[in-house]
């Protein structure tokens, strides 16, 4: 396992273009650089992982006391495989990838519940000094306004004029114990898949440059998440008013951690919000197909014809016209009669997918529906003043058809 782990920095250490062992002597070494050349490069690894192979054959030490001094980066007294891993750590964060490091984040990692809690209060903190700068960089706070906002996509220079305008000034932040939510976590990732496929949808409709950029920008919200913690906080305002609390969400996407400014939570509120409206056109059917029988009851129309299941489509009830009917009519002139009666009484009943009604002694006795929202099929049922109801979303029409009549039995 070991010669692995040295194989695996030698070969990273290759890639970046190491020169051969330099024995160089420095009055003030700098940490880390074990070739003396004033600067930490992929070499001073390499220098120190050769030093390491020697020593631990039991060959002679091929390092001055400069170059030991700075290559003995956890200063233990011991060149170690680990030093050299560190030093190329360093390196690769720092002149590589960007990622302004200090040593003593190499050295003393912080946990990732630690991470977590640091991305909040560096957000808090930055929210404190009305930072709008800061806060575009450690938070979604850019692509979220967007999706929020904007109809179109604005500059960091209008995001902070923005914010500035509309900051509510807090003096102090308190935050508490976070958690890991992986069950949350499997459902965000769920509904950003969702949104992912339905704003790629939306760009293959649009040629609307604004647009294009737009939709581009907001689906970096929608990218898988690979770790999520939720932490309560209370605000304070200058002003003296009671606490605001609320949760914040810390992000990791790949290694880098942000804060949700709402977007977590608004995802699942829109979901809420979709399947009242669902519930309530549901219950507006189920309204109108009673009216509407009572209409044809009050004609002495045999109702009783209409008696069991009936499965329409939004389509069925577009471009109907007055049907005539008596107690002479026979079902299919009833169930035109119907369908004619109940689009007056609900003028949007073509925007439902799906309709499945039973009917009983000339009542609509339970309605289940489908209707598309934001791109996916939802489903509701109601039966007896009360909607269908379960832990796991149904599926299909059909399914939520038979709970509703179970609800009415």
């Amino acid at each position: 396992m070991k010669h692995r782990f040295i194989s695996g920095i030698a070969a990273a250490a290759m890639l970046c273009g190491m020169i051969p062992v330099q024995s160089v002597h420095a009055a003030e070494p700098l940490r880390g650089d074990a070739d003396g050349s004033g600067e930490i490069g992929a070499n001073d690894a390499q220098i120190t992982l050769q030093a390491y192979t020697e020593l631990t054959a039991g060959n002679p030490d091929p390092m001055t006391d400069a170059q030991r001094t700075a290559a003995d980066v956890d200063e233990n007294g011991k060149i170690e495989a680990a030093d050299a891993q560190f030093i190329l750590t360093y390196y690769v964060n720092n002149y590589v990838s960007g990622k302004v490091t200090d040593w003593d984040s190499i050295l003393h990692p912080m946990t990732e519940a630690e991470q977590a809690r640091a991305a909040v209060q560096h957000f808090l903190e930055a929210y404190r000094n009305k930072n709008a700068a800061e806060i575009l960089e450690c938070s979604n706070y850019r692509a979220a306004s967007h999706l929020l906002f904007a109809e179109k996509v604005q500059s960091d220079e209008e995001l902070i004029a923005d914010f500035e305008k509309n900051y509510e000034p807090i003096a102090s932040y308190e935050i508490g114990e976070g958690i890991r939510d992986d069950a949350l976590l499997e459902k965000l990732n769920a509904k950003n898949k969702e949104m992912r496929e339905s704003a790629a949808e939306a760009r293959a409709e649009r040629d609307d440059p604004n647009d294009l950029a737009l939709l581009d920008l907001v689906v970096t919200l929608f990218e898988p998440v690979d770790v999520l913690y939720a932490f309560p906080a209370a605000l304070t305002a200058e002003n003296g008013a009671a606490e605001r609390k609320g949760t914040y969400y810390a992000l990791c996407r790949g290694g880098k951690w942000t804060v949700d400014i709402g977007v977590t939570d608004l995802v699942f509120r829109m979901d809420t919000n979709r399947q009242k409206t669902v519930n309530a056109a549901a219950r507006t059917v189920s309204n109108a197909f009673n009216s509407a029988l009572t209409d044809l009851d009050v004609r002495d129309a045999h109702t009783e014809l209409l008696t069991g299941d009936h499965i329409f489509s939004g389509t069925d009830f577009e471009g109907l016209q007055k049907v005539s009917f008596d107690q002479n009519s026979d079902r299919d002139t009833l169930i035109a009669a119907l369908k004619y009666q109940v689009s007056t009484y609900m003028n949007g009943i073509a925007a439902v997918d799906g309709i499945a009604v039973h009917i009983e002694n000339g009542v609509c006795t339970c309605t289940a529906i489908s209707r598309t929202l934001g791109g996916k099929m939802w489903y509701a049922g109601y039966s007896s003043g009360k909607y269908v109801e379960r832990e796991e979303p149904f599926t299909g029409l059909e399914e939520i058809f038979a709970a509703a009549k179970a609800l009415s039995a």
